[in-house]
């Protein structure tokens, strides 16, 4: 699991709002056994919610990177 990006927001109950937010190629990069920054291709699940995917509700989304690239420090 990695962490790539946050954002804080409050919403009252029944309340809506379209939220957008980026991710670079450094955000969906994790620093591999030689501490190298490094996108790596795969079928990912990107989750958005109020917590930690398993400990609450959240909404997923499917992610495909098709392609690998080392990502500077």
């Amino acid at each position: 699991p990695l962490l790539a990006g946050f954002k804080h927001m409050h919403l009252n109950a029944g309340e809506s709002q379209t939220v957008t937010l980026e991710l670079d190629a450094r955000a969906l990069s994790p620093v591999d056994a030689e501490g190298k920054r490094r996108v790596v291709a795969g079928d990912y699940i990107v989750h958005f919610g109020g917590g930690q995917p398993g400990h609450a509700r959240t909404v997923s989304a499917k992610l495909k990177v098709t392609g690998e690239v080392a990502v500077a420090k």
